[in-house]
């Protein structure tokens, strides 16, 4: 398979902050945090950064802003040697910020304004025939909360012969038939435990990953975190256990990870199982470490 991969989604700038212990009192209005860092964020950005410490090609594609921040990451990209590609521009002048409040236990809450989409375009400056996979990072979330252009994507990506992966972000659509005619184009399907059980109107993880297959995804895999995953296709399911055995440094872009990692199985031909392993692997380095992937 070739060995570029399109990364598609949200790319944004983190600021993580290790909260300081808010039961003390204290009469100043300043608190010290243990650790404040900056790096850059997104779900789209995190797969691409991590494919590229693991030895692939990603290019990545995302919404474009006008400010200093824009600026930074273009240059930092550029010294990455990671092509980044415009879906259009923001409707706010500059890129996402995203406040990570990070907790003793690696566990994370995000803070940050809603990317806003001004017109959306499939990239001019790609070449299709250099690709073997294209990612969608976060079906439901800017800029890929807009159905017909999310058709668009799949359908040129699948016009060229790519595998197609998705995660999902559940954003203003609820229901699989939000999306209905994108589900057929997907070759995987990744969502989180909690996400797809919403998304699918499902009890559990095994009745959302059947709807997913009926309506038209070829194959399932659902992240439980600390339980692992769960996969399933043509009549074929099974679970494969995380490798945790720490308590985590920090979450963040956990999934990401999986995602990154499955995807280096997929493009060497593995099946199912394996590349979930491969998945659980990544995702296991990228929360040991600060930042959202792996460096």
């Amino acid at each position: 398979m070739k060995k570029r991969i399109l990364c598609v989604g949200l790319l944004c700038v983190d600021v993580a902050v290790e909260m300081p212990d808010m039961s003390r009192a204290n009469v100043s209005d300043l608190q010290y945090a243990s650790h404040i860092e900056m790096n850059l964020g997104g779900d789209a950005c995190n797969q691409a950064l991590d494919l590229q410490f693991l030895g692939y090609e990603p290019e990545l594609a995302y919404l474009h802003g006008q400010g200093m921040l824009n600026d930074f990451v273009k240059n930092y990209l550029a010294s990455l040697r990671i092509p980044a590609h415009s879906l259009g521009n923001l409707l706010q002048d500059d890129l996402t910020i995203s406040i990570v409040q990070l907790q003793q236990n690696g566990e994370r809450t995000f803070t940050s304004t809603k990317p806003e989409a001004g017109v959306l375009v499939l990239p001019a400056t790609l070449d299709w025939h250099a690709f073997g996979v294209l990612s969608l990072g976060s079906i439901g979330f800017p800029p890929l909360d807009n159905s017909a252009f999310v058709h668009n994507l799949l359908s040129e990506a699948k016009r060229y012969g790519l595998v197609t992966v998705a995660d999902t972000l559940l954003g203003d659509f609820s229901e699989l038939s939000d999306y209905a005619d994108i589900w057929p184009l997907l070759d995987y399907f990744l969502p989180s435990e909690a996400e797809a059980c919403a998304l699918a109107s499902a009890n559990d993880y095994e009745e959302a990953a059947r709807a997913f297959l009926q309506a038209g995804v070829s194959q399932v895999v659902i992240k439980r975190g600390e339980n692992g995953c769960y996969y399933q296709y043509a009549g074929k399911s099974g679970h494969v256990p995380a490798l945790v055995t720490e308590t985590p440094v920090d979450t963040t872009g956990a999934g990401d990870g999986f995602v990154a990692g499955f995807i280096t199985g997929i493009m060497q031909s593995e099946a199912v199982e394996a590349a979930c392993r491969r998945g659980a692997e990544v995702a296991a380095q990228v929360i040991m470490q600060r930042g959202g992937h792996l460096s």
